[in-house]
């Protein structure tokens, strides 16, 4: 891990949640081919009283992979988050991982 950031600002939360739902959705409608690769770099971490959800994220290959307190899970998503999740670890300090 280079690094992370927690995402204090509710408009950024919010901001950074529609990205990766309507990035979900995008790849549910179709025209992607399945992917042969994971090399994640990018990580949710989020918390609610007991409850936790982790999604590891590969942009390279769009899937999500989900760990939480209610099971695993494995998901697609389209690339379309990749430059906000980018901008929000550069604007916090964090180092991107080179391509």
């Amino acid at each position: 891990m280079l690094g992370k950031t927690e995402i204090k600002e509710p408009k950024r939360k919010l901001e950074v949640l529609k990205a990766l739902y309507a990035g979900v959705e995008q790849y549910e409608k179709g025209g992607f081919d399945i992917p042969q690769c994971f090399m994640p770099r990018h990580g949710i971490k989020a918390t609610s009283g007991t409850n936790w959800v982790e999604l590891v994220i590969c942009f390279e290959c769009n899937q999500i992979v989900e760990d939480s307190n209610k099971g695993h899970a494995w998901n697609m998503v389209s690339g379309d988050p990749r430059d906000l999740f980018n901008r929000t670890l550069q604007e916090a300090g964090v180092p991107l991982a080179k391509k």
